[in-house]
Formats: C-alpha cells, sequence, structure tokens
C-alpha cells in the first residue's frame, strides 16, 4: 500500500525477487497481472533493472546464489507500443505459442510470466486445449501452474477479475497485491432502471480487488501469518505541500 510515487513497482519488484530467493526453483513460475501493458511492461522492467544487482548482493553479502529469471510477457495481440522496454523480455503471442518454448524455459530457470488479465487467461486457457499429454506447463493433471501471483496495481482492477486469474494459482500459492485504495476504484456499468440497488449495496461490484483483500487482512479471524499489509509512506514525487495535505488522510486509514 502506497500514495503516488512511494515506489510500489520499484518495491513490488525488489518483494519478487526477495521471493523468488526464499522459495522457488528452476521450473517454477511467477504470475504477474496488472490491468494495463503499462503497469505491466513498467513491474518486468523493474525486474530487469534490478536482478542483476541483487543477485550480486546475495551472492557478497548472503553467500547464496539467486536463481536464473527468465522475464516473458504473454500478449494476445502483439503491438510494439505495448512491449517492454527490456530487452531480455521474452514476448510470448498467445495466438502462435509453442508449448516447447516453455518447457525449454522451464529447465532454464524461474519463470516469470506477465501480462494483463484478458491475455494471462487466454494464455492458460489455449494451454488446455489440443494438446496431448496434458497443460501445456508441464503439468499432466490440469492444476493450476503459478507458484506466485504478484498483481499490480490491483486498485484499479475488479474483484472479479482478480478472482479469475487467482484460479490459475497453485493451492500453496503465495499472493501479493499492490496498490491505493485512495485511488478512483474501477468504473462499472449499472442499469439503474432494470437492476435492483440491493444486489450494488451487497456484492459492491465497483469496488477493487485491493480495497477487498485489504478489508479481509484486516479480519479479526485472519491472523498475520495468512495476510499482512505493509505501508510506503513517503513519497518522492509530490511536492512537501501535497505530500502534507494527504498524509492525514492515509493516517487515519493505518489507524
Amino acid at each position: 500500500l502506497g500514495p503516488p510515487g512511494t515506489g510500489k513497482t520499484t518495491t513490488t519488484a525488489t518483494a519478487i525477487l526477495t521471493r523468488i530467493l526464499e522459495c522457488r526453483e528452476t521450473g517454477d513460475f511467477v504470475l504477474l497481472v496488472g490491468s494495463t501493458h503499462r503497469a505491466v511492461n513498467e513491474l518486468l522492467t523493474q525486474l530487469d533493472d534490478q536482478k542483476e544487482h541483487f543477485r550480486k548482493h546475495v551472492e557478497e553479502t548472503l553467500n547464496e546464489s539467486l536463481p536464473e529469471i527468465k522475464l516473458t510477457k504473454a500478449m494476445s495481440a502483439v503491438q510494439p507500443e505495448d512491449e517492454p522496454e527490456a530487452d531480455s523480455v521474452e514476448i510470448f503471442n498467445t495466438q502462435d505459442h509453442n508449448k516447447r518454448d516453455f518447457n525449454d524455459l522451464q529447465k532454464e530457470g524461474v519463470i516469470v510470466i506477465g501480462g494483463t488479465i484478458s491475455s494471462v487467461l487466454k494464455l492458460m486457457g489455449d494451454s488446455k486445449k489440443g494438446l496431448e499429454g496434458g497443460s501445456w506447463f508441464g503439468y499432466d493433471d490440469g492444476r493450476p501452474f503459478a507458484d506466485e501471483l504478484i498483481v499490480d496495481e490491483a486498485s484499479m482492477m475488479k474483484f472479479p477479475s482478480f478472482l479469475a486469474v487467482s484460479t490459475l494459482v497453485d493451492t500453496n500459492a503465495r499472493i501479493m497485491v499492490t496498490g491505493d485504495h485512495q485511488q478512483l476504484s474501477p468504473i462499472v456499468a449499472h442499469d439503474w432502471e432494470e437492476e435492483q440497488r440491493p444486489s450494488v449495496q451487497e456484492f459492491e461490484p465497483h469496488r477493487s480487488a485491493f480495497k477487498l483483500i485489504q478489508d479481509i487482512a484486516q479480519s479479526p479471524n485472519i491472523t498475520e501469518s495468512q495476510a499482512r499489509s505493509s505501508e510506503l509512506n513517503f513519497t518522492f514525487r509530490l511536492p512537501p505541500e501535497i505530500r502534507g495535505l494527504i498524509r492525514q488522510l492515509y493516517e487515519e486509514d493505518v489507524e
């Protein structure tokens, strides 16, 4: 959680690398999802910028080794303007993908698959159709493939969309969402003449994935080992006057 300019993307990238160091090994999948190509590209670029510096730091200070990391992006329609700037990110066209490509990558390191909601769902949906010998990702029992799920800009994502991508993670997978619940929630169309208002009030389709998960984490029945929140409290982007204005709002939320 963090206001604008607090470095959520940079912190998220470092957190992903730390999770890979702690728990992941060659052949594992990390699924990275965002509402927009821009969000996904920024996070993939941050990972590309940080990973070798992170690897060197781990080797020198912890005497440990970071697994090789293969950065990929799933795209249903490959448009140059939607591709990440980082050259090391391999593009997989969901219209023309190849099972062997991912099987080869599995042998080389931890695979990070980035994509928008629709691209990732299409990638996984197509992987279960017309392939002999089981799933496209190498699992013959049809189980979800992701060992980690990272959702960037979750405050701009509708909760049903989050539920859809969460079906792609393994039972023991961990999920991290990044966002700012004070941002404008996703815009949801509603037909007030034909639909019943009580259903909107009860199910609140306008609320974001980030806000709903934040509420779950703050529930008295949830322990810190199940869900916890990390707040970023300094913005590098906004001038002091604006920081002072919004700080009060966020401090009230933390209290």
